[in-house]
């Protein structure tokens, strides 16, 4: 297995967090996706050291099987909170990425539509 640096295949500088970059994922890191990807997670890193109790980043691919032009790279955010902490994560976390994209141009901001996905998990109460 190749051994990689995620904080130096995502080109972000030193993580804060965990990161569990999945190698399917890897290919998918070229630009131009690769950059909007990069984007995220600095908003992540940024909102970590905020405070957000982020415990890992995991970066994905998503395949659909039937369409296999159709590729997508997951960017989930894990939190170590409570419900209520995490709903509120994830409101401010909606509303960073809404900043992001919209100083994003048209093109950019398609790719991260289309190519893009964001989660925000937290663990369930019992």
């Amino acid at each position: 297995m190749v051994q990689y640096n995620p904080a130096e295949l995502l080109q972000v500088g030193p993580l804060n967090v965990p990161v569990s970059l999945q190698p399917a994922a890897r290919p998918m890191l070229v630009l131009p996706v690769g950059a909007i990807v990069r984007l995220v997670v600095r908003l992540v890193v940024q909102a970590k050291r905020a405070g957000l109790p982020v415990s890992l980043l995991e970066i994905k691919a998503a395949v659909d099987p039937e369409l296999e032009s159709w590729r997508e790279v997951v960017v989930r955010v894990s939190l170590m909170c409570t419900p209520e902490v995490g709903l509120q994560a994830w409101e401010e976390l909606s509303e960073r990425l809404e900043t992001l994209r919209s100083g994003l141009d048209t093109f950019q901001k398609e790719l991260m539509d289309e190519s893009v996905a964001f989660q925000v998990v937290w663990p369930e109460v019992r």
